[in-house]
């Protein structure tokens, strides 16, 4: 429904009320393209859209303010408030949900989202992006990346045309600004979880994803979006090349659209994470480069001689050739090609158009090899043994199988237990996930990658009564279920050490502690009052040993 908005404007004494109208957006109707990219019988999709521009619109029709409420460090407080953008990208979410996602004819993993998320980087609009993704089927994961629009908050009515004009608009000073902080806010729990949970294999990431660097050449800190995985044959390498310029003062506020490539700066940290990345590929692995930013000179994008510099970065002349994809460029994407120098061959390039503007692409993966992982818990042995399948499938001699590689995430060695494995995994926490990667080196000397993540819980052990083993540390609270907000604690210990008790939650946090005197056993009473009612963990610890209690506290 349309809505209005009442504004006064003081004109030579006199006030004017001026009625405006915020119009009801119709959605645009979503147009998907398809690229296959490879050949081969087995292979992947994954879908990407970018340039959101969360929030564009609404500063450029007169007598509307920003989004959300006052100033670029707000609050999205009305969920009626919306911009044409953000009615493209709900139908862009919408389209993916119910034609993509587990359809005949896709076989979705993940989805990456190509960044310019904002349009102009006011935590309001993180707020709404987060809204406006959340709605995606969860069952592929989201790959997140950083655009130009995504580093600078600020807010206005438009871009300041030279002269800039005073109160045009309003920035976050730059004796305050982190580049791509708003960005971290949002999404920051997102790579953790790329990261440590999420099936995507072989995760490396630089050193200034999460945390900032002062080592940019500026005067503000920067956070670098630059990241890596490998999926089935494929490495991708998210790389960061935003400009951390301020632009001239006609184009202000914010940052330049044009990336930088830093090549003639001491702290050109992209290009050292390429070259770095690209080194570590085998021969017969395919690059998908994936930013942004596409390595391409249309628009306001590279320069030829930057293009140049990236391909000198180890681009040049792979089998198979390496591939960029990146949005920015819209509405004057969807040209793609093949980026040559002389008779050397850098890449291919995909450009896609704006999501704001319903365009959504899948891109198909075809290969000739294939890797899947599966798990079952193994009922006949004790504790957290696991039981591991991987299924490879290839075509081509040189595709075959020549070791397997295990690696459970608990910090044991890899393992070469050929296709399938059994592991024990620590008991350390309530619960735990673990992610356990499998590589297949072929016989050519190409890897391939897949993972699983394994839940293991850890078991509750009550000991009965009597005399407890006087080898083993113990622990036991009286009563159990706690009703009254008070328990008795018993231990005992190998031999006489000091020790501690804590109670924690199921997060892991301490809500209760208590350090022992020293000695082999005892007991001690604890105040559990003010806890909610759930399921703790009672935890002994002493040097060399520790024990664990479940603790349920009622009303």
């Amino acid at each position: 429904m349309a809505r209005s908005k009442l504004s006064s404007l003081p004109v030579l004494g006199v006030t004017f009320v001026v009625l405006s109208v915020a119009p009801a957006y119709a959605a645009p109707a979503v147009e998907l393209k398809e690229y296959t990219i490879g050949a081969g019988s087995y292979g992947f999709d994954f879908v990407f859209f970018a340039d959101f521009h969360i929030g564009e619109g609404k500063k450029s029709i007169a007598g509307m303010d920003d989004f959300g409420t006052p100033g670029y460090d707000d609050a999205d407080n009305d969920p009626e408030e919306t911009t044409p953008a953000i009615e493209g990208c709900i139908a862009c979410v919408d389209y993916i949900n119910e034609n993509l996602v587990g359809r005949p004819g896709y076989d979705i993993r993940f989805i990456v989202a190509g960044g310019d998320f904002t349009s102009s980087s006011e935590r309001s609009e993180w707020q709404r992006t987060r809204t406006v993704l959340g709605a995606l089927d969860k069952r592929p994961f989201l790959v997140p990346l950083m655009g130009n629009h995504d580093g600078w908050p600020y807010v206005g009515h438009g871009l300041s045309f030279f002269p800039p004009f005073p109160g045009y608009f309003d920035e976050q000073p730059e004796d305050e600004v982190v580049v791509g902080e708003y960005f971290i806010d949002a999404f920051g729990g997102m790579y953790d979880t790329l990261h440590y949970i999420q099936p995507v294999p072989d995760w490396e990431q630089s050193e200034w994803l999460l945390v900032p660097t002062e080592k940019t050449c500026h005067r503000w800190p920067s956070y670098y979006d630059n990241f890596a995985f490998s999926f089935q044959g494929s490495r991708f390498i998210v790389t960061d090349f935003n400009t951390r310029r301020d632009p001239p003062p006609s184009e202000r506020p914010g940052l330049r659209g044009e990336p930088d490539v830093y090549a003639d700066q001491p702290y050109h940290w992209t290009l050292d994470w390429l070259k770095d990345q690209v080194a570590a590929v085998r021969p017969g692995e395919r690059i998908i480069c994936v930013g942004h930013h596409p390595y391409d000179q249309e628009y306001t994008n590279f320069q030829m001689g930057e293009l140049r510099i990236i391909s000198r970065q180890g681009l040049l002349n792979n089998r198979p050739i390496a591939t960029s994809i990146g949005g920015h460029i819209h509405p004057f994407g969807d040209k793609p090609g093949r980026q040559l120098f002389g008779s050397d061959t850098a890449w291919d390039y995909y450009r896609p158009n704006a999501a704001k503007d319903g365009k959504v692409y899948v891109f198909r993966i075809r290969d000739s090899v294939r890797l899947a992982v599966t798990h079952a818990y193994d009922a006949d042995a004790a504790g957290s043994a696991v039981r591991f399948s991987g299924a490879f499938d290839y075509e081509g001699d040189g595709n075959a199988p020549q070791d397997f590689l295990w690696d459970f995430g608990d910090g044991s060695p890899p393992q070469d237990t050929g296709s399938n494995a059994s592991h024990v995994f620590p008991q350390v926490a309530p619960d735990t996930v673990y992610k356990v990667s499998l590589v297949v080196t072929t016989s050519s000397g190409r890897r391939v990658w897949a993972c699983d993540t394994v839940h293991v819980l850890a078991p509750w052990v009550v000991r009965p009564a009597g005399k407890p083993d006087p080898a083993q540390a113990s622990i036991s609270v009286s009563p159990n279920p706690v009703a009254t907000g008070r328990a008795t604690f018993r231990y005992s210990l190998p031999r006489p050490r000091p020790a501690t008790v804590t109670v924690c939650d199921v997060s892991g946090r301490v809500v209760r502690r208590e350090r022992l005197a020293l000695g082999r056993s005892g007991s001690f009473s604890m105040d559990l009052k003010g806890l909610r009612p759930g399921v703790y963990v009672a935890a002994l610890r002493a040097q060399g040993v520790k024990a664990r209690q479940k603790l349920v506290v009622e009303r």
